[in-house]
């Protein structure tokens, strides 16, 4: 399980040097399923059934500013070819802040996927998983 939950949190503890000095708290990969009994539970299997969001966990001092509008980009991968790209301009307005991306396992189809979180051209997380029928 810890072994699962660090590889989910790829990007803990990184700065991206953007001009607010945003800070990457980490990432977790989650279900439908856990999130419905008010968690996130990190998970790297998900059957078909099944709803998966990748959340991204941000932070800045001072706490009591803004970070202001940055683009965040959730780009969706199977075997390494792109499936889906969503850019979105937002604002980081209170700390800590977090950015999500769902999608339908159904929809992504059986096989082996990878999403990753990108603000402002940079990666700020990355999370491999598997789709089972």
């Amino acid at each position: 399980m810890l072994a699962a939950l660090g590889a989910l949190s790829l990007a803990a503890c990184t700065d991206l040097s953007m001009k607010s000095q945003i800070h990457v708290d980490g990432s977790v990969l989650t279900s439908s399923i856990s999130l419905a009994q008010g968690k996130t539970t990190p998970a790297n299997a998900f059957q078909t059934d099944e709803s998966i969001r990748f959340i991204t966990h941000f932070s800045w001092l001072p706490v009591k500013t803004t970070a202001g509008i940055h683009v965040v980009d959730f780009k969706w991968y199977k075997d390494d070819k792109i499936i889906s790209d969503s850019p979105a301009h937002m604002n980081f307005n209170s700390t800590p802040y977090s950015v999500w991306s769902t999608r339908s396992a159904f929809s992504l189809g059986v096989g082996h996927f990878r999403v990753e979180t990108w603000v402002d051209n940079q990666k700020a997380g990355q999370a491999d998983f598997d789709v089972h029928a």
